[in-house]
């Protein structure tokens, strides 16, 4: 964990969220995902996928069209909401973005 926290820290690669998750909560901290109406605060990345499948289910937006506006393949898009898959930050952030949210970290 210290090279990936190193990693993080500076940078250099894409992380993973499961990482990050790990990294927020040592921090004693939690993720927000938020517009102007809702907020989520997420305490683990296997909850990320659900936490953005209902969200895309407000916005009325289907698997498809989500894949389509964010780059990804729709297979990519299933593996997230499924929890089949834990994504990089990259990743969420696009997904969030296109979803009209921002993400923050807060302390608990």
């Amino acid at each position: 964990m210290p090279t990936a926290i190193y990693r993080l820290e500076k940078g250099s690669s894409n992380f993973e969220m499961g990482n990050m998750m790990s990294y927020i909560k040592a921090l004693q901290h939690i993720l927000v995902i938020e517009n102007g109406q809702h907020s989520y605060r997420i305490n683990d990345a296997q909850e990320l996928g659900s936490i953005l499948a209902l969200i895309r289910k407000e916005k009325a937006i289907s698997q498809r069209a989500l894949a389509e506006k964010t780059g990804f393949v729709y297979s990519t898009i299933v593996k997230i909401e499924s929890k089949k898959s834990i994504i990089s930050i990259d990743t969420m952030l696009k997904i969030v973005d296109v979803l009209g949210y921002t993400v923050k970290i807060e302390k608990k």
